[in-house]
Formats: structure tokens, C-alpha cells, sequence
């Protein structure tokens, strides 16, 4: 699913073709798993 994505990328339209993931943490220091990522960025 990459809604949170396609919100992102209107509010940023330069990131339009680039690859872009959305995660989320509590802990700044540690790691998340991706919610959210578009087409572009599910090659990585």
C-alpha cells in the first residue's frame, strides 16, 4: 500500500519519480519497519 506515500509526494511533487519509504519508530535511536513505499522504491 503506498497511501501514505501518495500524500507525501502532493504535498512534495519534486519527490514524484524518486523512491520514497515511510516508517515510523517511538525510539529515535531505533529501527522500523517500512508502512508505506511507492512503486520506485519497492525495486530496492
Amino acid at each position: 500500500d503506498c497511501f501514505f506515500v501518495a500524500v507525501v509526494i502532493r504535498n512534495l511533487p519534486e519527490l514524484y519519480e524518486k523512491p520514497v519509504a515511510i516508517s515510523h519508530s517511538d525510539n529515535p535511536k531505533g529501527t522500523a519497519e517500512i508502512s508505506s513505499a511507492n512503486y520506485p522504491a519497492r525495486n530496492y
